[in-house]
């Protein structure tokens, strides 16, 4: 890499740093042209066109232009010699003294001037409008109150409020280190700072350190002195700013971010007297409260995931208890079947295909009943299919063993009902209504039948509504059968079923009759108090 005398110079039109480095590796055409430019300016045939930091003085261009490579042997240059030069290469100048001439230097582009007499000009006009601008300077040097040597000389200072304020314009590149140790002198004389671009771009890829390094420090909030800004601050006859913030929102969990603009005025700024900042929108404080919201958001998660996690462990708990009390319930029912078996002397070579499906008893058995009466031909029972019903009936109903609706007592119940309807197709029909058979049975015997309640009553509001087809025949059942367990049990939660009742009853539905048939063989003295 080629070592330059003069590492960079000020473009006095836009105040820019121009690295040499990177424009001598331009095209030669464009080298050239800026070349009889900056003999133009020496001339005074045009304004400034390069300065040097260090002095200040019209710099030009030399070398020689033989071949390629003496190409990028030309320079930077003073256009005459100038032993006060504090950057020339008899002066040892550190990095920071550097910085500070290249800072001072941008200061003096005729586009910093005019940015900073319009600034000064516009809390002018405020301070005259009595907006709370009560003095205004430029270039006001200001001196470190704890009496150190220290100072700095702002593009622009005033009183705004009760505050103290600062406007430094920004327009090139400027070294993080200049920028915080500025940052820091004011901040220790309680002097809020503004800075201000004349541009910023919302594309991060386009924006410039010296961009960033002011916007992410000041709360996220840019303000910016452009065309638009300026006709605003003529229309209102005060400083109008254009700021540029970004407005947090959740994005997945995680925090994203809008741009927004607005045009502000120094009343709607927020003054920071902890960091002397000044902002717009509190980009910082949105932020958190959005952070804290997804935080709570994901310990909602949490906490719903542990309670679907606990709420799962206890269907599953409940499942393995309901599993094991079904093994036992039919473990109990098999070996009260075997007691029945044994008692009426069916050896299982010898034992029916009734007895033997109740042998095997399973919750499968209640289905293969309809199967094994449905059959072609039907099913005859024998005097042991009998006996054992008889049996076990009595046995069942003195020590239930409960296993919902396909329990021991059900199968037994079903059996006796498919032996009444005797032929197939009845057999099928009284599939068709078996959940209304129970219910009349369940009444009939004062015991719940082919149902998953454990009270009567229970069973009745299954009535109401839901098999209201036949509720005639529940009805009738119900004043054949007072002593049920029914009305005692609704008495004590309200009389609720008596009130369905009155219901149904006032709306006096047509029953269904259709499967009269099936209900006569079971409830012959259903029909007979019907026909009477």
């Amino acid at each position: 890499m080629i070592q330059f005398k003069i590492t960079s110079v000020m473009n006095c039109e836009t105040g820019e740093e121009v690295v040499a480095q990177s424009f001598f590796e331009q095209d030669e055409a464009v080298i050239f042209e800026v070349r009889r430019q900056l003999e133009d300016a020496i001339c005074n045939r045009c304004g400034p066109k390069y300065t040097c930091y260090g002095c200040g003085q019209l710099v030009k261009i030399r070398g020689k232009t033989g071949n390629e490579i003496k190409l990028r042997r030309m320079h930077f240059a003073h256009q005459r010699d100038n032993g006060n030069c504090p950057i020339k290469t008899d002066q040892s100048l550190n990095r920071h003294e550097l910085l500070a001439i290249k800072y001072d230097g941008q200061k003096k582009s005729e586009l910093h001037l005019q940015t900073k007499d319009l600034v000064a000009h516009s809390l002018e006009r405020n301070q005259l409008n009595q907006k709370g601008v009560t003095e205004v300077r430029t270039e006001r040097i200001r001196r470190d109150a704890s009496g150190r040597l220290n100072w700095r000389k702002p593009d622009v200072s005033a009183l705004y409020k009760l505050h103290s304020l600062v406007f430094e314009i920004q327009l090139s590149t400027t070294f993080l280190s200049v920028i915080a140790g500025r940052e820091h002198f004011y901040q220790q004389n309680q002097t809020f700072i503004l800075w201000l671009f004349k541009s910023f771009s919302e594309d991060i890829d386009k924006q410039r350190f010296t961009e960033k390094d002011v916007f992410y420090s000041n709360n996220q909030n840019a303000f910016v002195f452009d065309e638009e800004a300026i006709e605003a601050s003529n229309k209102q006859q005060d400083l109008i700013l254009k700021c540029l913030y970004r407005v947090p929102y959740c994005l997945d969990d995680s925090v994203a971010y809008q741009w927004q603009e607005a045009m502000v005025g120094l009343h709607e700024l927020t003054f920071d007297e902890q960091t002397y900042k000044t902002f717009f929108f509190d980009v910082e404080g949105a932020v958190a409260t959005i952070e804290q919201e997804i935080e709570d958001k994901i310990l909602m998660r949490r906490q719903q995931q542990i309670q679907v996690k606990e709420q799962r462990q206890l269907v599953e708990n409940w499942h393995q208890v309901a599993d094991k009390n079904e093994r036992m319930g039919y473990d109990r029912a098999r070996s009260l079947v075997h007691q029945v078996l044994t008692k009426i002397d069916s050896k299982p070579g010898s034992r029916s295909p009734l007895l033997q499906e109740f042998g095997i008893f399973s919750r499968d058995t209640h289905d293969r009943l309809f199967e094994l009466f449905g059959r072609e031909g039907g099913y005859k029972p024998s005097d042991q299919d009998r006996a054992f019903l008889n049996t076990a009936y009595e046995l069942e109903r003195a020590e239930r063993s409960h296993l919902e609706r396909t329990d021991l007592l059900t199968c037994l119940c079903l059996a006796t009902c498919l032996i009444k309807v005797e032929k197939p197709h009845k057999a099928y029909r009284l599939k068709k209504v078996h959940a209304m058979v129970y219910v009349l049975l369940s009444v009939q015997l004062d015991c719940v039948i082919g149902q998953k309640y454990t009270k009567l009553v229970q069973v009745a509001h299954g009535v109401f509504p839901g098999k209201e087809d036949y509720a005639h025949l529940f009805l009738t059942l119900l004043a054949q059968f007072p002593a049920s367990g029914i009305h005692k049990q609704d008495a004590l939660s309200g009389g609720k079923l008596e009130k369905k009742i009155a219901s149904f009853r006032s709306k006096d539905p047509k029953p269904d009759v259709s499967y009269d048939d099936v209900f006569r063989l079971i409830f012959p003295k259903l029909f007979e108090k019907k026909n009477d």
